[in-house]
């Protein structure tokens, strides 16, 4: 397992990695959100999403948040 978790890049997500970001959703959550869920968020002006990628550009990590002015919140 060394190494399995090193980040190696963060970026800003977007529609293009839907099927990523949802292979995880389902691997990490018991009620996860679904594939529409994150389409109709990320639609959002005040939505973004950052992906955490290995070496080997897995997307292993995210956070979702929803931007307003100078405050957030933690979607997922």
């Amino acid at each position: 397992m060394e190494g399995m978790f090193d980040i190696t890049d963060i970026v800003l997500l977007t529609e293009l990695n839907i099927d990523e970001l949802v292979s995880l959703e389902e691997k990490c959550f018991s009620t996860p959100w679904t594939k529409q869920m994150f389409l109709g968020d990320l639609k959002s002006e005040h939505t973004c999403y950052f992906g955490a990628f290995n070496d080997k550009d897995d997307l292993i990590g995210y956070i979702g948040m929803w931007c307003m002015g100078d405050t957030g919140e933690i979607t997922n």
